[in-house]
């Protein structure tokens, strides 16, 4: 399938970014609410979000980064989107949330972290809320392209950074219409 003129997907970028377009922002669930003339929010942060359409041509991505344009296809990946409403990927990497809990408290305890806890407090937690069952969720956010990336190559480094972290599923999650849609991929 060939890239239409509806295949548009919205990325976050670079300030400096020759395509860049500057979408002024208050928060997520709120529509726009600052201006360019006032960029300055009530609490003096500055208001904006850099934005850059992407338009790739999906003949020449390989199948995950394909997929995942067809996926997105009009859509906005920019990282700011709710999960409460919008599109976004959830992944699995074969891992349990217990077996994610184990290897930050290792970390935290290799550190020094005071408030690491103990081993014995660890696997109360851990089989008070039943995690060795649970598998371990990643919402990915989509990295920002840099200036001058084509569009396929940034999708293709999408695609490499998911293939790197070990992804071995992803589920993609559409909220944006009035039923919920989900679409899973084995990686």
């Amino acid at each position: 399938m060939e890239t239409t003129k509806n295949s548009a997907i919205t990325v976050a970028c670079r300030k400096r970014d020759a395509a860049v377009k500057i979408v002024p922002k208050y928060d997520n669930l709120a529509d726009y609410n600052v201006t360019l003339e006032n960029p300055l929010l009530p609490n003096g942060v500055y208001g904006y979000r850099h934005l850059r359409r992407t338009t790739p041509q999906i003949s020449v991505l390989p199948p995950l980064a394909a997929w995942l344009v067809e996926q997105f296809n009009g859509g906005c990946v920019a990282g700011t989107q709710t999960t409460l409403r919008g599109r976004y990927l959830v992944c699995y990497n074969g891992q349990t949330e217990a077996d994610v809990l184990r290897d930050t408290w290792r970390r935290r305890v290799r550190v020094g972290d005071p408030q690491a806890g103990t081993a014995e407090q660890l696997e109360g937690t851990i089989h008070c809320y039943d995690l060795n069952s649970r598998a371990a969720r990643i919402e990915w956010l989509f990295p920002i392209i840099e200036p001058n990336e084509s569009d396929e190559t940034y999708w293709m480094r999408v695609a490499d950074e998911i293939r790197d972290a070990k992804i071995t599923r992803i589920v993609y999650v559409d909220n944006s219409g009035d039923e919920r849609i989900e679409k899973e991929l084995e990686v």
